[in-house]
């Protein structure tokens, strides 16, 4: 796998990174208790760091007792893990919308860091090429999609925000 692959996980905080500086002043701002959602966003957190944490050590228990590597599929599991304990930690002082779009965008790499890992997987495999591009495409694409929408959203918000409007 070409070593580039990995800076994928950052093409969240790239993103959100563009539209926070586009609205520097508004993401200083103080986010209303109401849309903080932090125990919304805990239960979210919470049930994708259990799973990425499974599944860390399951294929690294893979990893260690057979010949075929997962090198790669554990650095994305790890690096999914460790995105969804930062934005759990997050939540706790989250205060602006700023630390709002950091942790979306931990979230967003976590879960891509997730579909990489099942990907590097599917690529390693015994699979025909077009099946795993074509896999690969499907996943990415419902992933940007997701992405994409969120962070229009998130945009809107802090357009109306810079407007006057809560």
């Amino acid at each position: 796998m070409n070593r580039l692959t990995y800076l994928a996980v950052l093409a969240p905080f790239l993103t959100r990174f563009i539209a926070l500086v586009r609205f520097r002043r508004q993401a200083q701002e103080l986010i209303p208790e109401a849309a903080a959602q932090r125990e919304e966003h805990r239960s979210l957190i919470l049930a994708f760091a259990g799973f990425s944490f499974s599944a860390v050590l399951a294929m690294t228990v893979v990893d260690a007792t057979l010949t075929k590597s997962f090198q790669d599929a554990i650095f994305f599991l790890l690096t999914s893990f460790l995105c969804f304990l930062w934005a759990l930690n997050l939540q706790s002082y989250k205060s602006k919308i700023w630390h709002g779009a950091l942790s979306w965008s931990l979230i967003d790499s976590g879960i891509l860091a997730l579909i990489l890992s099942v990907l590097v997987v599917i690529w390693s495999g015994t699979f025909s090429w077009v099946y795993s591009f074509g896999i690969s495409v499907f996943a990415l694409a419902i992933w940007a999609g997701d992405h994409l929408v969120r962070v229009k959203i998130e945009l809107d918000y802090v357009k109306a925000k810079g407007n006057g409007h809560e």
